[in-house]
């Protein structure tokens, strides 16, 4: 799948774009390949991306917004992933059976 993301920018030219969208914290590839795995392609391509420019990168962006999702599900998943940079701006009803509950 890498290959196919990666190919069309054999096309690209000098004044060309590239935007690649994706979450660098989603779970990576699932490799039985000892061979793959030397070469470190258990590390999804956003994910060396994100690793390759400095923190400070200015094209680096990370969408900290989350409209979908239950508050206490962003907050659970925010401190775990996103040293707590994610936010909820969404206003999701409770559901009647079923409320995730953070301990």
């Amino acid at each position: 799948m890498e290959c196919e993301a990666i190919m069309p920018l054999t096309l690209a030219k000098e004044k060309t774009r590239i935007v690649l969208a994706g979450d660098h914290m989603q779970m990576s590839p699932e490799l039985l390949s000892n061979y793959a795995k030397e070469r470190k392609l258990d590390i999804s391509l956003l994910e060396r991306l994100y690793d390759h420019y400095p923190n400070d990168f200015l094209y680096k962006i990370l969408l900290c917004e989350n409209y979908r999702a239950h508050e206490a599900i962003i907050k659970f998943t925010s401190e775990l992933f996103y040293e707590q940079k994610l936010i909820t701006s969404g206003k999701q009803l409770k559901h009647e059976r079923f409320v995730p509950r953070c301990t």
